[in-house]
């Protein structure tokens, strides 16, 4: 399915936050939601949205760690923390599936045995509950 308004308004979020961050690569798993989210960030940029395969979480750390690019990654919330640990970064609380969508996990010194996480928010956070 398509992103929601809401959906589309943290995507906005993302990119107006990570526009001037040096972002060099944008990735995304083959989903309408995951690259929509994407997109924002890789048109400001003049970037293509390049597409990563979730079922190969370790091969896909293994080419982001080689090309030792700054790179947004939009996965999901049974990708994201396993990818950060692939990294050598937390993984952080379990994601909830049904709402949280506004998670940012930020690695610093991917490759260098001392990675540092930093688990944001962006956007205005999803409320399930509508308040």
């Amino acid at each position: 399915p398509a992103l929601t308004d809401a959906g589309t308004a943290r995507a906005e979020a993302l990119a107006d936050l990570l526009e001037g961050e040096g972002v060099e690569a944008v990735w995304s798993s083959d989903y309408v939601r995951t690259q929509s989210t994407a997109k924002p960030l890789a048109d400001r940029l003049g970037a293509d949205v390049q597409t990563y395969d979730p079922s190969d979480l370790p091969g896909f750390a293994q080419t982001l760690e080689s090309r030792g690019e700054t790179a947004l990654v939009v996965g999901h919330s049974n990708t994201t923390p396993a990818l950060s640990a692939l990294l050598g970064g937390e993984p952080g609380n379990e994601i909830d599936e049904a709402g949280e969508y506004d998670r940012l996990y930020v690695l610093s010194g991917v490759g260098s045995g001392a990675v540092e996480t930093d688990i944001r928010r962006y956007g205005v956070r999803y409320d399930a509950n509508g308040g």
